[in-house]
């Protein structure tokens, strides 16, 4: 899973979510392990200056996904579909669209788009047989990443919807792409009435061994 990517929040930033339209403010959650090294992979979400609740990892993972805070690091994806395998993301990027459906309710449409090169290749094959595997191994693990981040993302939602607190910023961008529909739609309990779309768009290019 992704384990080094956690979230930074700022003072400002936190201000400017507490007091923005469309967005509940969230802070990182620190911890510690046995031996005393401090690590950060949870996070606090709010419902405007209240604590909502807390953040699993996996939920955290999909806000820093939403907030393009994905910093550029190796992934390590481990499924029964693949070996073991790497993926250094090269470039991140999360957009979300609003659209007003003919009923009046807000259709939003998350695309996330990732670059990688895959850095590990623990298959043992045949030269002759290499071009093909990696071809396979590139399609396995695009698609294994995606349902990753997808996952992720939905889990994310599902706990906003739960807390009723907004600190993905879906309302914001409603608000900000569709004034009039969130103003139709800002009193009411808007959270639950959202089924975003998720569009996921990996690409992944092969290192090969670095090993002569």
């Amino acid at each position: 899973g992704v384990r080094e990517n956690f979230l930074v929040i700022t003072l400002q930033d936190f201000v400017n979510d507490l007091l923005g339209t469309g967005i509940d403010p969230v802070l990182p959650i620190a911890e510690t392990t046995k031996d005393g090294a401090i690590f950060i992979q949870s996070a606090a979400a709010f419902k405007e200056s209240k604590i909502a609740g807390v953040l699993t990892p996996a939920e955290t993972q999909g806000l820093l996904w939403l907030r393009n805070q994905i910093q550029h690091h190796t992934i390590t994806i481990a499924g029964s579909a693949t070996a073991k395998q790497s993926v250094e993301l090269l470039s991140t990027e999360a957009n979300i669209k609003v659209k007003q459906t003919e009923t009046g309710a807000a259709n939003l449409q998350i695309y996330i788009q990732w670059q990688g090169a895959l850095k590990e290749n623990t298959q043992q094959l045949p030269a002759t047989e290499q071009q093909e595997s990696q071809e396979k191994i590139i399609a396995m693990t695009e698609d294994a990443l995606n349902q990753q981040i997808k996952q992720t993302i939905l889990a994310a939602i599902a706990k906003s919807q739960q807390l009723q607190s907004d600190f993905l910023g879906l309302g914001q961008a409603i608000y900000r792409q569709e004034p009039q529909l969130w103003q139709s739609i800002a009193q009411q309990n808007y959270l639950s009435n959202l089924q975003p779309e998720i569009y996921i768009n990996g690409e992944l290019t092969f290192l090969g061994d670095t090993a002569q």
